[in-house]
């Protein structure tokens, strides 16, 4: 035996480490309309994703107002970017143009901006082709 006695203190729930469930991450640069918060959804729903449970919408802000900190990303398998690039974000990879890249801690889709997108089947169509590779991925 022990030469002093321990005691199991029960710690309350709101002590404990706040968990995010969401895992996908979706960085716009503008205001969100109607419009395009209903073409959100439609990308979210084409990834198997809940808008409302399992997205975490950031307006990213080029003067730096509304700036994404790190904390932002933690936990994201998935983020994509409508014409924001990696970089204003604080992810430093060289990416260009628009296309998937698969990194250690999670994935990077970058796009057109929403207003873009919205008026460009090619834009789409990239952006759909970026999502199936990502989906065969994250399923091996």
């Amino acid at each position: 035996m022990l030469p002093f006695t321990t005691y199991s203190i029960p710690e309350s729930p709101k002590n404990g480490i706040p968990k995010t469930e969401k895992w996908l991450c979706m960085v716009v640069d503008h205001a969100l309309t109607p419009p395009d918060i209903e073409l959100l959804q439609k990308i979210s729903s084409a990834l198997k994703a809940d808008f409302d449970n399992d997205v975490h919408c950031i307006q990213h802000d080029a003067d730096g107002k509304n700036s994404i900190t790190a904390s932002d990303l933690t936990g994201m398998k998935l983020i994509i970017s409508f014409g924001v690039p990696p970089a204003a974000f604080s992810i430093w990879i060289d990416m260009p143009t628009s296309g998937l890249r698969i990194l250690e801690t999670c994935s990077i889709i970058r796009t057109v901006s929403l207003k873009a997108l919205a008026g460009s089947a090619p834009s789409k169509k990239d952006l759909w082709s970026a999502m199936q590779t990502y989906s065969a991925y994250s399923n091996e």
